[in-house]
C-alpha cells in the first residue's frame, strides 16, 4: 500500500489498532473501524493481530512492518495468542478495559502538534493484566471500563472519552516502583531478556499467575481467591511471589514447607487444604502443560512430604509410590491398632511424642521404617508369645529380662509386643545341633530340670546352650517349641560348676587354728585376717572368705596353743601353756582378750 499523506509520528511499543485509530483521527474518520474499512483492512483481523493486515497498516503509516509487528498481540489459536515469540494465554491479556499510563499519553500530546486522538497512543504493555505499573513514569496505571458498542476495543475512541482533567491529576499521583515481576515481563516480552531461572522456560502468562498466587497467600491466606483482591494488591501480590518462584524450585519447596508449618489445621488434611488457592490452580485452572514445571515441584513436595500414597491421585496423576506415612494411614495399611502403633513409633523415636499433634499428622519416611512396620504388624504380646513358643511365664520371663529375646521396641507405654521371627531364631540357635529323640534317657531332661539338677541358673544354663558349651542337645519328638528341648543333666552339671572359692571359710579356719568361732569372727574383725567376697560353689551364694595369702601371712607370725603343744608332744594344751610361762613365753594379750591363745613364733624360737 502507498504511505499515506496524513500519517502519525511512531511511538515505541504502540499497539497496531492504536495506530489505526491515529491514523483515523489524523485523516478526519471516525474510529478506527470506519478507517479500516475505507482503507480495505479488515478490523477484526487487525484486532487478532493478523500479520499481513498489520503490515499494510505499517506501510500507510510509514513505519517498520518489524516494528508495528513487535507491538502486537497475534491471536495463533483458539484460547493462544502471541506476543513477539512469547505465547500468551488469554488470561493474560486484558482487553474488557482500557488502561493508560496518564504521564504517557500526556507526554505523547506534548511531543507533537497533532491533535489528542492522533497523539496520544496506546502501548502493548497497557494490554497485559500483570501491568499495573508504567516502568519509565513509575505510575499505576488507570483503568476506564468500556462498555459494548461496535467500537469497544477502539483505544482511541474510549481515551478520546477520559477528560484531560483526569489525566494531569493522575499524573501527580504518587508514584510507586514497578514490582520485581512487572520488571521482568517488561524485560522478556521487550529485551528478549530473562533471569537465567526456570521461569525463563515458562510461559508469560503461567509465571504471572503464579507469582500474584502465591504473594496473596503470605499476604492473606493460603485460601485466598484473586478476585477478590484490587490492582494495587496484585500488583503487591505479584511481586512477593516473584522473589519466590523466580528463586529456583527449591524456593518454592520452602514456601510449601512454611505453608504446612503454618496450617494449623487440627485434624487429617488433603493437599487441597493444605496448599490452598496454589494447589486449585494447579488442579482446575492451569491450563494443559503451561504450569507442569510448577505442578511437578508442588506434586514432589506433596509427595515426599505429606501421606499420600498409591491410593491417592495428586495434581491429576496417580502417586506411584508411597515416600511417607502418617500414623493413621500406617495402621489402616498394616492393621494395627491406631494408639498401639502410636506408642511403639513414639518410643522407637520415629514420630513426635506430642501429644497435640494429631495421628493424622504425625509423619514418617515410608521405606526407612518399612521393616518396622512389618514387625509391628506380625508382633504378638507376652502371653500370645507363651503359646507360640510352647513355654511357661518364668522361663520366658528370664529370656525377656536377660534380653535373650528383646521386644520390637524397647520403653513403650503400652505392652511390649515381640516377632515371632526372633522367637523362632532363638528357638533354632537354642536347638542348634540337636538330635532327635522318641525316648529319653535318665540323664536326658528338660531344661527347667536340668538347671535344678545342676544348682545353676536358667540364664546360664541359656547362655551355655546359645554358646555351643553343650555337646548334647535333643529334641522331643513329641512336643513343640521351648518344651522339646532336652539337655544332658550330668553334662549342664560338669559345665556350670563353680571354681572353689580362692580362700577359706571361717569353719575351716577354726579347724586349722583350733580356736573358737567368736575367736576367728574377732580376728576379721580387727583386721588381722583380710576377706573378700566370692560365691559358694555348692549353693551358688555369696560367701565371704579368708584369701589363702592372708590366712599364710597370719600364720606365718602367729601359731595357736593347739598347735604348740603338739610340737612339744604334749597331749594336754593346760600343760603346754604351764610350761611355756615357766620359759617366760606367753599369749598374745590382745589375742587372749578374743578367747584365743596364739603366740608369736618369734618367741618360740
Amino acid at each position: 500500500m502507498v504511505k499515506l499523506a496524513l500519517t502519525v509520528p511512531s511511538v515505541a511499543h504502540e499497539t497496531p489498532l492504536s495506530l489505526a485509530f491515529r491514523l483515523a483521527s489524523r485523516n478526519a474518520r471516525a474510529s478506527a473501524r470506519r478507517f479500516c474499512s475505507d482503507m480495505a483492512l479488515s478490523f477484526d483481523k487487525l484486532f487478532d493481530g493478523d500479520v499481513e493486515v498489520a503490515s499494510s497498516l505499517a506501510e500507510l503509516a510509514g513505519i517498520g512492518e518489524e516494528e508495528l509487528a513487535s507491538s502486537s498481540i497475534r491471536r495463533v489459536g483458539v484460547k493462544t495468542y502471541m506476543l513477539g515469540r512469547e505465547l500468551l494465554h488469554p488470561s493474560i491479556v486484558r482487553r474488557e478495559t482500557v488502561r493508560v499510563c496518564p504521564a504517557c499519553v500526556l507526554q505523547d500530546r506534548l511531543m507533537t502538534n497533532l491533535p489528542p486522538g492522533a497523539s496520544m497512543a496506546g502501548r502493548v504493555a497497557w494490554q497485559l493484566r500483570p501491568a499495573r505499573t508504567c516502568i519509565e513514569h513509575q505510575l499505576p496505571l488507570l483503568t476506564f471500563p468500556i462498555e459494548g458498542t461496535n467500537d469497544r476495543h477502539d483505544f482511541g475512541f474510549w481515551l478520546g472519552r477520559v477528560p484531560v482533567r483526569d489525566l494531569l491529576r493522575a499524573a501527580q499521583a504518587d508514584r510507586r516502583s514497578p514490582s520485581p515481576l512487572e520488571e521482568y515481563l517488561d524485560r522478556r516480552l521487550f529485551d528478549a531478556a530473562g533471569t537465567g531461572s526456570w521461569v525463563d522456560d515458562m510461559p508469560v502468562g503461567t509465571v504471572a499467575r503464579c507469582c500474584e498466587i502465591l504473594g496473596a497467600m503470605i499476604d492473606r491466606g493460603r485460601d485466598v481467591g484473586l478476585d477478590t483482591l484490587g490492582e494495587d494488591d496484585l500488583h503487591k501480590a505479584g511481586g512477593v511471589g516473584f522473589t519466590i518462584l523466580a528463586a529456583g524450585p527449591s524456593h518454592l519447596r520452602d514456601f510449601l514447607s512454611t505453608l504446612q508449618e503454618r496450617s494449623g489445621l487440627a485434624g487429617p488434611a488433603g493437599a487441597q487444604q493444605m496448599f490452598g488457592a496454589l494447589y486449585k490452580w494447579l488442579a482446575f485452572s492451569a491450563s494443559g502443560s503451561d504450569a507442569d514445571a510448577i505442578r511437578q515441584v508442588v506434586r514432589t513436595h506433596i509427595v515426599e512430604t505429606l501421606p499420600v500414597g498409591p491410593e491417592d491421585n495428586v495434581l491429576g496423576s496417580p502417586v506411584a509410590k508411597r515416600v511417607i506415612h502418617s500414623v493413621s494411614t500406617a495402621a489402616a495399611k498394616y492393621g494395627l491398632h491406631i494408639k498401639t502403633l502410636r506408642n511403639n513409633l513414639v518410643s522407637a523415636g520415629v514420630v513426635t511424642a506430642d501429644e497435640n499433634v494429631v495421628h493424622a499428622h504425625a509423619i514418617f519416611k515410608a521405606d526407612e521404617n518399612e521393616a518396622l512396620l512389618h514387625r509391628l504388624q506380625r508382633g504378638v504380646p507376652a502371653i500370645a508369645l507363651r503359646r507360640y513358643m510352647h513355654i511357661d511365664r518364668v522361663p520366658l520371663a528370664t529370656i525377656t529380662t536377660n534380653r535373650l529375646l528383646s521386644p520390637i521396641v524397647h520403653g513403650t507405654s503400652v505392652e511390649p509386643l515381640f516377632d515371632p521371627n526372633d522367637a523362632d531364631q532363638l528357638l533354632a540357635e537354642l536347638g542348634r545341633g540337636a538330635e532327635s529323640v522318641i525316648q529319653p534317657t535318665d540323664s536326658q531332661v528338660s531344661i527347667s530340670m536340668a538347671t535344678r539338677r545342676a544348682n545353676c541358673s536358667l540364664l546360664e544354663t541359656l547362655q551355655l546352650m546359645l554358646a555351643g558349651k553343650l555337646t548334647w542337645v535333643g529334641i522331643l519328638e513329641r512336643e513343640q517349641g521351648y518344651r522339646a528341648l532336652l539337655i544332658d543333666r550330668r553334662e549342664l552339671r560338669q559345665k556350670a560348676a563353680l571354681p572353689p572359692l580362692e580362700g577359706l571359710i571361717p569353719n575351716a579356719i577354726i579347724r586349722k587354728l583350733g580356736i573358737k568361732g567368736d575367736a576367728v569372727q574377732k580376728l576379721i574383725a580387727s583386721g588381722h585376717l583380710s576377706t573378700v567376697l566370692g560365691t559358694n560353689p555348692a549353693n551358688r551364694c555369696p560367701q565371704r572368705v579368708v584369701p589363702f595369702e592372708s590366712f599364710d601371712r597370719f600364720t606365718s607370725t602367729y601359731v595357736s596353743l593347739r598347735d604348740v603343744a603338739r610340737q612339744m608332744n604334749q597331749a594336754s594344751a593346760r600343760k603346754a601353756l604351764a610350761l611355756l610361762a615357766n620359759d617366760d613365753i606367753r599369749p598374745v594379750r590382745e589375742f587372749q582378750t578374743y578367747g584365743a591363745y596364739l603366740f608369736l613364733r618369734s618367741d618360740l624360737r
